[in-house]
């Protein structure tokens, strides 16, 4: 939960009902309240290579994302493992809300993309997956609260 939204007090955080956190590949799993600073939320998506796979992620009252973490991961360890590693994650930090997409190199964070993992496409499609689940989350039951 840290690397979800760093810097926030763990202790503090409230538990938020889930309501209709479904989407085509990916379930809403939990929310939690980081009280005057935003939300974590807890997504599995469907559609990862070797099964489910589960993020969370930091979405600040600014509508910035805060941060991501990878919760569960079933993928190859040298391939789509690579969702773990902190050099994935800081591609999310501070992006602007809104739909996140991927490219082979050269993301451009302001444009809201990624660098897809080498390799590892359908793992990085189902990242994409909980995290764009997370933001439409955000703004259809969070934002403005």
């Amino acid at each position: 939960m840290e690397k979800a939204f760093p810097n926030a007090d763990l202790e503090s955080l409230v538990d938020v009902e889930v309501k209709g956190g479904e989407g085509e590949d990916y379930t809403v799993d939990e929310v939690k309240e980081v009280p005057d600073k935003g939300y974590i939320i807890t997504v599995t998506a469907h559609n990862g290579y070797d099964g489910d796979l589960q993020i969370a992620l930091g979405i600040g009252n600014d509508d910035t994302i805060k941060g991501f973490a990878t919760v569960v991961c079933n993928e190859t360890p040298p391939l789509g493992g690579q969702c773990t590693s902190d050099e994935f994650a800081q591609q999310f930090a501070d992006m602007k809300l809104g739909n996140v997409t991927h490219v082979p190199s050269g993301a451009d964070k302001a444009n809201n993309q990624i660098d897809a993992i080498s390799g590892a496409t359908i793992t990085t499609d189902a990242v994409l997956t909980a995290v764009n689940g997370a933001v439409d989350y955000y703004n259809a039951e969070l934002k403005g609260e």
